[in-house]
């Protein structure tokens, strides 16, 4: 699912996370429905199809919408208000080292890290992801490209083309 806010900040709800024995047999999955297909139509079929987006990897799903959405922001945009309830958020003390606490006035906390923000709305756990910066999404796209034995297994070849696309975007 994705948000926007008033300013045109977008944000995402992926649905449960792909599990690692799944993600691990993409490159091996046959889809001839995709042979020869451009880019954009890759990326749109993995992040449409539930067989095949049931086997991609979390983050190369993430990449694939900030391909698509070609209006990626330079910088990462930070998260300032409460998703709930629209009123600022401020630093809380925090718990743990590797996330920022987040609370607004009227009770509402979250926690930050690594672009998302994990809170409750409604009782129920949610993290909100931020799309990320053109320099983000690049790096991760580089890496994902490089030889790389782990991930080799979860990346299917007709996903480089658009990860090289989006690596380019980025260069002067």
């Amino acid at each position: 699912m994705r948000f926007a806010c008033p300013n045109d900040h977008r944000y995402s709800i992926f649905p449960s996370p792909t599990l690692s024995n799944a993600s691990a047999a993409a490159s091996q999955l046959e889809l001839p429905e995709i042979a020869g297909a451009t880019p954009r139509v890759v990326a749109t079929f993995w992040l449409a199809d539930p067989r095949a987006r049931s086997h991609l990897n979390d983050q190369l799903a993430e990449l694939l919408q900030a391909f698509l959405d070609e209006r990626l922001t330079r910088e990462p945009v930070p998260f300032r208000f409460c998703p709930v309830c629209g009123v600022a958020l401020n630093e809380q003390p925090a718990t743990d080292a590797w996330v920022n606490a987040l609370g607004c006035s009227h009770g509402h906390v979250w926690g930050e890290r690594g672009g998302g923000l994990g809170g409750r709305i409604s009782g129920a756990p949610v993290v909100l992801r931020t799309e990320p910066s053109l320099k983000v999404a690049a790096s991760v796209a580089a890496a994902w490209l490089q030889d790389n034995r782990r991930l080799a297994r979860q990346l299917h070849d007709s996903l480089r083309p658009a990860l090289r696309a989006l690596v380019a975007r980025a260069e002067p």
